[in-house]
């Protein structure tokens, strides 16, 4: 296992959760937006959703005639990686968020970081959520969910980090 933090909301609930505090200053390195983090909650993967997304990853391969997750280009590959996060990572995250927050108007973000080097894809899904206060203006609360598929299109890592 890797000691990349990681977080699945649609995971079994036999796994660990750990919530820490993170600080503004030296964090977090890839967060270039100049919103600190509150908190980031980490889990391993579940096994069921690593097999999903590789499954996933077997059929695209299947598709576009390729041997394997090196076969893509970059672009190929964070275009694949997207593909599958949305239908098995982020898709169980954002029903809740809907179900929650059923007044919510804006859609989710999606960004894709390709590793040049490595062959991984980073996912980011932005959620936005107004909170009511009694002055009038809603207090927005900002949480990205992140996902890492390695160099061979496994899904090694997940993350939820909530923003102020």
């Amino acid at each position: 296992m890797s000691n990349k933090p990681s977080f699945d909301a649609a995971a079994d609930h036999s796994s660990t959760t750990i919530i820490t505090p993170s600080s503004s200053s030296g964090g977090d390195k890839s967060n270039s937006q100049s919103s600190s983090s509150l908190f980031s909650t980490s889990t391993a993967p579940s096994s069921i959703l690593s097999e999903a997304c590789a499954t996933s990853l077997q059929s695209f391969l299947e598709q576009y005639q390729k041997k394997d997750w090196h076969d893509f280009s970059t672009a190929g590959r964070s275009h694949v990686a997207l593909a599958i996060a949305k239908e098995h990572v982020f898709k169980p995250i954002l029903e809740i968020f809907k179900k929650d927050n059923p007044n919510a108007s804006k859609e989710p973000l999606y960004k894709t970081i390709p590793d040049y080097f490595g062959y991984g894809v980073k996912l980011e899904m932005l959620l936005e959520e107004e909170c009511p206060t009694n002055v009038g203006k809603p207090y927005i609360i900002t949480t990205i969910h992140e996902c890492y598929f390695n160099g061979e299109g496994k899904l090694e890592s997940t993350n939820k980090r909530i923003l102020n």
